[in-house]
Parts: C-alpha cells; structure tokens; sequence
C-alpha cells in the first residue's frame, strides 16, 4: 500500500479539526488521558512536549510538600499528564521524532530525581542516616542513553558509598549500611512503579545490577568496581557504556561517573571483547531469529546490531573516548570514525539507520502498532512524514536498504563468531 501525499485541502481540513478527534481515531489510548478536557490540545505546540519546562518542575516541586503517599499520586498524576502530552505531540505530527526519545527521558529524569529525594528524606525520618553514606541512580539502557520511547522501561542501578563499611544508621533499627540501602533502593523502586488505577508510571529493571538477580538492590560502589575487574562479561560492559548518573548526592556524582568509566575500561584490559559480543548476538538471534523488516530491534541489521556494533567498538576502543561521552550513541560513531574503529562510509550509514530506525520505532512505540500496513492511512501518513520518505512502500525499501548493509558492517566488524567457549569469565 502507498500512502499518497495528502491533498493541500485534506491538510487545511485535519488543521481545522478537532485534535482529540484525531487522536480518537488514530491512538484511542492516548486520547482517553483528555477526556473531559476536550480544550486542551487545541493550542498545542512544541513547548507542551518539552518535558523539561518550568511548569512541570514546579508541579513536583510543590508535589513534595505533601505527605508521602499524597506526593506519589501527584508526581504519578503530573508524569502520566505531561508524558500523554508529549505522545499526542508524536501521533499528531507536531513534535519531530528525533526529539522524543531526548524528552521522554528528560521527563523520566526529573520523576526519578523527585522520586529519590522523596524516598530519602522519608526514609531517613524513620531510620536514620548512615555515617558518612552517599548515594546516586544511574540510567542504562535505552534510558540512559536518552532514546527512550513511550513505552520504555527504566533501567536502573543504585549505587551507594560508605566511609566506613561496618557503619550503621543512627536510628532506632542500627541497620549495617548495606541493608540500609537496600531497604531505600527497594523502596524507591517501588514507588518508580507505584499504580493508583492507570497502571504503573515506570516499568522498572533492576536485573542489569553485578550479579544480575542475585546481586543486592544497592551496589556499594567499590563492590562494583571490584567486579567490573575481575568478573564481567562482555555484555555487562557494554550496558555500562550507555550509563549515565540521573540523580545523587552532589559531591558522589562525579565519584559514581569516574568510577563507571573505569569499570569499562577495567574490563576490556583484561581481554578482546569481541569475540564475546560477536557470539552473544548469535546466541540473541537464535533464540529470537527475525525477518520481519518492521521489528526494527530485533530483526538482522536492526537497532541491536547497531547497539553491538557501536558498544562493541566503544569497548574496544576505549582511549579514543578519554574525555568523550559514550553513552550517546550518536556521538560514540562520530568518535569512532575519527578514531579510524570505523570507516567514514560505515559511521555514516549506521548513523542513518539509527536517525530512520528511531523514528519509525517513536511512531510504533507511542500508537501502538508496528505494521504500517495496519495502521489507519493517517497514521501511516504521519509515519511516512515522520521520516522524510515519499511514501510507505519507499520507506519500506530504505529500511530493507539499511538493514542489509547495516548487517554487512556487523559481519566486517566481527567476522563469524567463535565458539562458545569464547563466551568466558575473566579467570
């Protein structure tokens, strides 16, 4: 099916329209969040989807003079408020999806921070503080390489530091310090995905954490150095080239962000990585083997190629990163290609994947759908406008385009992987 441009009279009449209309009609689950309100997105513009802007910042500021209970159902009121502004913005073509994942993300950070201020101060009303304790939340994932999408999860770590590791909280429990901060992380956790009827604000993973499930809650930072140098895998290092500290104690930040860098670079000192990533994407195909051209993650030449190539690459090439951010992936294949890791040719190809595949993955995430051909023809067409192409049928071309070499630049970067015994533990 080609989506044919929409006549300048068709245009004229979808301005004139309603927009609860047509987000009735083309994302009904993102219209029922303005029921009663029909007024509100007929002046909607840009500024209503910067997640950032003063009016929501201050709405959780004054949400923290509550009590605790009251503070999560306004901070769950605001975030799912503001965020169903931002989806409308994508359905209805008024906020370029380049911007999304930048904003939806911005949003997360701000309830996150919110969030652990919240949950500190509660905490430490009832138990204390522990001596000379600090702490901070780290992003990974998708989340903390800001391409969020409207239904990404948050990945998170909560990391904790202590002076002295036999200290315990002054308040009336006298609890060791990594109890102490397991109980807050939990505790924070929880309230990330508190529920008063609409469903949870955040899905929340925890299980990127040293040692997966059966690591505590809370990693004291040295633990987590310590692991990084003599325990990892590969895949574990390449999550942590997507972290980024969201929220903490000011002076720990900087101490959290030295040390993250440092437990990539510990673990690729130790050996080559990727013959480790290489084989752990073939593991990830053969159970989830794809063809389909519009699963944009999974199918071969997709955004986790991209993600295994790039965070491969960064893993090997750490020097060139030395005072470079590498959790935007945007900016890592720049680097990489200066570092000559990539040639001009392939930075630049995987760099358009990456701008068409985001796009298209806004649209699906926030409508719902992921075959174009099943979308109504007016969200097709906001698929289509999203990503600059003439019509469905040539975008579907380019992304097959992409995917095929987007995978010829997987397999010249790691050639076939080995086997499986390659998959290893630092000894």
């Amino acid at each position: 099916m080609t989506v044919p441009a929409q006549e300048p009279e068709q245009r004229v009449r979808r301005r004139k329209e309603a927009p609860l209309a047509i987000l009735a009609r083309l994302a009904p689950h993102v219209a029922e969040a303005f029921a009663g309100h029909t007024g509100r997105l007929d002046h909607f513009d840009r500024r209503f989807g910067d997640a950032a802007n003063a009016n929501f910042v201050r709405g959780l500021d004054k949400a923290a003079a509550s009590d605790f209970g009251t503070f999560l159902r306004q901070v769950h009121d605001l975030y799912r408020d503001r965020k169903r502004f931002v989806d409308a913005g994508l359905v209805l073509g008024r906020l370029p999806a380049a911007d999304a994942g930048r904003i939806y993300a911005t949003l997360a950070d701000a309830v996150v921070t919110a969030v652990l201020r919240a949950c500190e101060q509660d905490f430490a009303a009832h138990y204390g503080r522990v001596p000379g304790g600090r702490h901070a939340m780290v992003a990974l994932g998708r989340y903390g390489s800001r391409d969020a999408t409207a239904t990404s999860d948050l990945d998170l770590l909560f990391v904790y530091e202590v002076d002295d590791p036999a200290s315990v909280c002054d308040g009336g429990l006298r609890l060791t310090a990594a109890q102490y901060y397991a109980h807050l992380a939990q505790r924070v956790f929880a309230a990330l995905a508190c529920d008063f009827g609409h469903g949870p604000m955040f899905d929340v993973d925890v299980d990127l954490r040293p040692w997966g499930s059966k690591g505590p809650l809370a990693t004291r930072l040295a633990d987590l150095t310590g692991y990084f140098a003599t325990e990892a895998l590969a895949f574990e290092a390449m999550a942590l080239t997507r972290a980024r500290v969201v929220a903490g104690d000011p002076g720990f930040v900087a101490e959290v962000e030295a040390a993250l860098r440092q437990a990539v670079v510990a673990t690729t000192a130790l050996r080559d990585v990727r013959p480790d990533v290489a084989f752990t994407r073939e593991l990830m195909q053969e159970d989830g083997a794809c063809r389909r051209v519009w699963d944009l993650k999974e199918v071969a030449g997709g955004l986790m190629d991209i993600d295994f190539i790039v965070q491969g690459l960064i893993l090997a090439n750490t020097s060139a990163f030395a005072r470079k951010p590498i959790n935007d992936c945007a900016r890592a294949i720049s680097v990489l290609r200066r570092a000559k890791a990539l040639s001009a040719a392939d930075a630049r190809l995987i760099a358009e994947a990456l701008r068409l595949y985001g796009a298209v993955t806004q649209i699906q995430k926030v409508s719902a759908q992921t075959e174009p051909r099943q979308m109504a023809q007016e969200l097709a067409a906001t698929l289509v406008t999203a990503t600059g192409a003439d019509d469905l049928k040539g975008l579907e071309r380019e992304l097959r385009r992409l995917q095929r070499e987007v995978a010829h630049v997987f397999a010249t970067v790691y050639g076939r992987p080995r086997r499986r015994d390659w998959i290893h533990r630092a000894a």
